[in-house]
């Protein structure tokens, strides 16, 4: 698989699309300095699926689009594209069979990045999957920039350990290790808080149990009581079915009628339908009629034309007949024109032949002679050339000794310009040594761990806060949970006792039609406007009794209610009628005392509860009973009561369901609990709100410690990269002063050595001119002769064309006066066929007019023949539109008869109408019926079913009301009992497989902790001794001789670092960082090509990596990429002349205009003249 094209547009500076050819195995990109060579290496990252906008020099992903120059506008849209030649299959799967496959990538000013496969849209993760296996990728061994190389020579040997994970893939092992880790320390305290809960289940779970049972008997009697409510559905369902099925035989019987009556007007029809076929055929016959008047009408109109068109005709052939006989008169004179014109053409043709005779001969003579002189002529000019040969000889010799000073001259000017230059190359190179500060950027470098250093214990610190915050987020919602359930259970209670009370149940029949006057609203009796003291519930209703269901009525109502009781068979229907005088003062200690109500309604309480004192138990009214007045009692909280001579005990517990005010303070209690729980869940969610607010915020500092992090990642990278360029520029630069001493050397031995020649050319100058000058003289008189001769042959070339010339224009003439003869003989023989035709013509017309005569008397007899038959025709045809005339007739007579039957129908379509609107009536009712039914969750199928044949509805009803009193016996029920012990015993049994799978889990995790540690080592140590060996291949070929090899420095290889030892040829073995800066590059040239050896890309870009080498080592590193490019593709980035001599082709970068990118073609020497401007 070879990388074919690349194509740009819009992407950094190349802001024109721009296609870069790469068909060779080595192709180099030349250029000056910040001309864009490098984002073409951003370019191919980018589209391969790198992620982040830093690793490609910007910010963001749209700082990658043209922002605009001087002299362009920015554009919207950056796109880059890969051409790949896939014709080996390199590429499997569906692109196995595309011999060309294309990769491209675009972004747009929004940040909106899209990937393209062969021009279809696809995703970031199909591009990385279809490079798998192939070493390609945005991070790569791949793409290698010199940055990578000063990273390998300067780094420390943990670090280049680093280097080697990459390679080997472990990295993403280490981050699975570090990821287990902290998993296995969640599922720790997970397994805490789960035993936690456990214990906390176990406990509610035996509370709900007593609950659900209580729920379990409600639900079942429930169920009797849909199965009755099912059954009484039904039998109103079967009641309406049978009604409409009444409905439905008559509405059957009606149809029939209609049907009937529908039958007559069918016959009606069929009469009426003969009668206007018969009227049509009538009718057809009239139009027959009519066609056949009409045809004489035409045959008539056509013999009147005919007459006109022979008149017209005999007109035109005797106009033809004139024009016949002048063309023949013209034609005739004519012809004698041309023949007088070619007798007159004969006997100028005879004088000019003698003429051509003539001047023939005249021109012979003339050519002789001009041969004659230009055969002197030449033997002159042949004399004049040997002449100037003789005398070029020493001309040349001197022409070419004056060039050879004059180009000592120029070389000695040139070596004096290049001496300048290197002279001022050397100054400068010791102004930019001075600039060289190596032990800043050390420093740098450190400040940037340091700080690097700090940001990973910050994000280890907030990582420690987040599984807090988690935490307590899981805690908070555990108690939402809680809180409400029990607001759903109290509710539940509250609904409970509420339904209770609006079904009145425990009120007599009196009591409750009273209540029915008033739609079931307690607060209208009176036991709903007192407020009694709580304890003292019992005691009241034990008094008041069934007065408490005294119905509070006045004005028009309370007569009204009057009027109603009077009308009552039995029962007894208590009411009072507020007054507007208030109450007097009650003395201390009466039950009075302990009741509250509305100042209307307290002179009737006052009235009922007089002489009814309270004690606070039966001990005490037994003691006190000798000081009450006459009539008057005692009464205690449990509603016994004593006098001054009985006594009335209670004993046992009331019944809370049939305690009015006592079920009334529940309710009361109940509402103020459940408003305490609705604050409470709010106060919960709440919490929990706060709880997700702050995990979230923890969150966000965590991604942003994550992204610092990265930064100063970067800042550590960017800081050693600055530090490996400082100590590279230094050694460069100490190379680069000795090479320029030396080359000045050389300059000055080049400029004495152009000096001698310089002289030595002059003096052979000097005597070649001087052999000029002596044969100068004899050059002149052979010239002379030259020139008379041709002077000669000049004017015999004159009198020879002048004869041309003349002879040329007689034979001229002569031709033309042929021509025009041939001319006037076709016109004579066309003139002499034309008369014929026409002389033929004037016959053929005169014999036309004879057979024309006067106009015939035939077509006269067939015009009068014509309109007797019209005549005939408007007889029939009277007589065919007097039957249509009585064929109407009788069809409109079979057309009111339909009608009169189509009548019938109608009335008793109408009829039919009525009773099935009154069907529809009993179908409402059915529908009804079944839409309760449909209510109640069930089908008028099963309803029926359910039903017995004897069912009664009343008795169905009867028994309902049993099934309600025994439903409210039950009192206060927790329906969501059964669902929470079902959900609670449900979360107990899940957590009890949680902290099984937790355990599990600890035990699972621990194992992939020694899987990782045993896989890494294995993948380390072969990574290692896979790149050692490529290492110790590739650096004597590099550096000509010499070893080098890999050490670790710790036998553990999960701890150990990597030391790069390398003894160049004559040297000692020695670690890196003891080598001179150009053996370290080298060495890291070696190094990097090792570990690239190791998972070989099909293409490979190499961004200035031999910039700090010297020529003889570029030498050796082309060598290499000659080799290794038999199987991977190269494409080098490069200011080395020498680079680019090993290269296949060139391809040079320049931006003219500024801030833009173009590519042009160059020579190796026109790019390193573009490289080096």
């Amino acid at each position: 698989m070879k990388l074919r094209r690349i194509k740009l547009s819009g992407f950094k500076s190349f802001v024109d699309p721009t296609t870069i050819p790469l068909p060779s195995h080595i192709t180099s990109v030349v250029g000056p300095n910040g001309c864009g060579k490098s984002n073409i290496v951003d370019a191919v990252r980018w589209v391969l699926g790198e992620g982040s906008a830093k690793h490609l020099r910007g910010g963001h992903m749209t700082d990658f689009i043209f922002n605009g120059s001087d002299n362009r506008a920015p554009v919207s849209r950056a796109v880059a594209e890969l051409v790949f030649d896939n014709r080996e299959g390199v590429l499997g799967g569906p692109y196995a069979a595309y011999d060309e496959i294309s990769v491209k990538r675009a972004v747009d000013r929004d940040g909106n990045s899209e990937y393209y496969l062969n021009g279809s849209r696809c995703r970031r993760k199909d591009i990385t999957d279809l490079f798998l296996g192939t070493g390609l990728g945005p991070r790569a061994y791949a793409i290698i920039e010199q940055g990578m190389i000063s990273r390998t020579v300067e780094a420390r040997p943990e670090e280049r350990r680093f280097m080697l994970e990459e390679a080997a893939g472990v990295t993403r092992y280490k981050e699975r290790r570090k990821e287990t880790v902290r998993r296995i320390e969640q599922t720790r305290e997970n397994l805490d808080r789960v035993e936690d809960l456990r214990g906390e289940l176990a406990d509610r779970l035996e509370k709900l149990g007593e609950q659900a049972e209580v729920a379990k008997r409600y639900k079942a009697l429930k169920q009797e009581q849909r199965e009755v409510d099912h059954q009484l559905l039904g039998a109103r369902y079967r009641d309406q079915q049978r009604a409409l099925e009444t409905k439905q035989g008559e509405v059957r019987h009606l149809e029939t009628q209609l049907e009937e009556a529908r039958s007559r007007v069918t016959e009606a029809e069929a009469e009426a339908e003969r009668q206007r076929v018969a009227y049509e055929e009538a009718n057809e016959a009239v139009n027959e009629a009519q066609g056949r008047y009409y045809a004489r009408e035409s045959e008539i109109a056509a013999l009147e034309r005919e007459q006109d068109h022979a008149r017209q005709e005999r007109q035109r052939l005797e106009e033809e007949r004139d024009a016949a006989g002048g063309e023949i008169a013209e034609l005739e004179e004519r012809l004698a024109e041309h023949r007088t014109r070619i007798e007159e053409s004969a006997g100028e043709q005879e004088g000019l032949n003698e003429e051509v005779e003539r001047l023939t001969e005249r021109h012979e003579q003339a050519a002789e002679t001009l041969e004659a002189a230009r055969e002197r002529l030449r033997a002159a000019e042949e004399a004049e050339q040997q002449a100037r040969e003789a005398v070029q000889g020493p001309a040349q010799e001197a022409r070419l000794q004056e060039e050879r000073v004059q180009q000592a001259e120029r070389r000695l000017e040139a070596i004096g310009e290049r001496k300048a230059t290197r002279e001022g190359e050397r100054d400068e190179l010791e102004r930019q040594a001075g600039e060289v500060d190596t032990e800043s950027a050390e420093t740098e470098r450190a400040r940037a761990e340091e700080r690097r250093d700090g940001l990973r214990e910050a994000l280890e610190a907030v990582e420690t806060a987040l599984r807090d915050r988690e935490r307590e987020r899981d805690d908070a919602a555990e108690a939402v949970s809680e809180r409400r359930h029990e607001r759903e259970r109290t509710a539940a209670q509250l609904e409970s006792l509420r339904a209770l009370e609006r079904r009145g149940e425990d009120l007599d029949a009196a009591s409750r039609e009273l209540l029915e006057r008033v739609d079931h609203d307690r607060e209208r009796l009176l036991g709903g406007r007192l407020r009694v003291e709580p304890g003292w519930e019992t005691a009241v209703e034990e008094v008041l009794a069934e007065r408490l269901n005294a119905l509070v009525a006045q004005g028009a109502e309370w007569e009204e209610l009057l009027d109603w009781m009077r009308e009552r068979e039995g029962g007894r229907f208590p009411a009072v009628r507020p007054t507007a005088e208030g109450g007097g003062v009650e003395a201390a200690g009466t039950l009075l005392d302990r009741v509250e109500c509305e100042a209307g309604l307290r002179p009737v309480v006052a009235d009922w509860l007089a002489g009814v004192h309270a004690a606070e138990d039966l001990d005490s009214a037994l003691a006190r009973s000798g000081d009450l007045p006459p009539g008057a009692y005692f009464v205690t909280p449990a509603g016994d009561r004593v006098g001054r001579d009985w006594v009335v005990v209670h004993r046992g517990e009331r019944d809370a369901s049939t305690s009015w005010l006592q079920r009334r303070r529940e309710i009361e209690g109940l509402e103020e609990r459940l408003a305490t729980e609705e604050a409470r869940v709010t106060e919960a969610e709440e919490g929990l709100e706060a709880a997700k607010g702050a995990h979230e915020e923890t969150r966000e500092r965590l991604e942003a410690a994550r992204a610092e992090l990265e930064q100063a990642e970067e800042a550590v990278r960017e800081a050693r990269e600055v530090e490996s360029r400082q100590r590279a520029e230094a050694d460069r630069l100490a190379e680069r002063r000795t090479h320029l001493n030396e080359e000045l050397a050389q300059l000055a031995e080049e400029a004495e050595s152009e000096r001698l020649a310089r002289e030595e050319a002059t003096e052979a100058a000097a005597t070649a001119r001087e052999q000029e000058r002596e044969l100068g003289g004899n050059l002149e008189e052979v010239q002379r002769q030259r020139n008379e001769a041709q002077a000669a042959a000049a004017e015999a070339e004159t009198r020879e064309r002048e004869a041309r010339e003349e002879l040329g224009q007689v034979r001229s003439r002569l031709q033309s006066l042929e021509a025009a003869r041939a001319e006037a003989e076709r016109h004579t023989q066309w003139a002499t066929e034309e008369l014929d035709k026409r002389r033929r013509r004037l016959e053929e017309l005169e014999e036309r007019l004879a057979e024309r005569g006067a106009p015939a008397e035939e077509v006269q007899e067939r015009l009068e023949a014509a309109l007797e038959a019209r005549a005939e025709a408007e007889r029939e045809l009277a007589e065919r539109r007097k039957v249509a005339e009585e064929a109407q007739g009788a069809l409109s007579r079979a057309q009111e008869a339909r009608t009169e039957a189509e009548a019938e129908v109608e009335r008793r379509r109408n009829a039919l109408e009525e009773e099935r609107q009154n069907l529809n009536k009993v179908e409402v009712r059915l529908e009804e019926a079944e839409a309760r039914i449909q209510e109640a969750g069930t089908t008028p199928r099963d309803c029926l079913a359910a039903l017995a044949d004897d069912a009664d509805a009343k008795a169905l009803e009867r028994r309902r009301g049993e099934l309600q009193k025994a439903i409210d016996a039950l009192g206060t029920v927790n329906l969501a009992a059964i669902e929470e012990h079902e959900e609670v015993e449900q979360r107990k049994a899940h957590l009890d497989e949680q902290a099984a799978d937790l355990e599990e889990a600890l035990q699972t995790l621990e194992s992939a902790i020694q899987r990782i540690d045993a896989e890494t080592r294995n993948r380390f140590r072969e990574t290692f001794e896979a790149v050692d060996a490529n290492f110790r291949t590739l650096f004597p070929r590099l550096f000509g001789g010499g070893r080098a090899y890999l050490a670790m420095t710790d036998e553990d290889p999960l701890e150990t670092g990597v030391d790069v030892m390398a003894q160049p040829p004559g040297k000692k073995v020695a670690s890196i960082n003891l080598l001179s800066g150009g053996e370290k590059a080298l060495t890291a040239v070696a190094l990097t090509f090792a570990m690239f050896q190791l998972n070989p890309a099909p293409f490979c870009v190499l961004d200035e990596v031999d910039a700090p080498l010297d020529d003889a080592n570029v030498g050796r590193y082309g060598d290499l990429l000659r080799e290794m490019s038999e199987t991977t593709q190269f494409i080098v980035i490069s200011h080395n002349k020498i680079t680019m001599q090993a290269s296949d082709q060139l391809v040079g970068i320049t931006m003219a205009e500024p801030g833009v990118s173009r590519m042009v073609s160059v020579s190796v020497e026109e790019g390193a003249e573009l490289a080096q401007a």
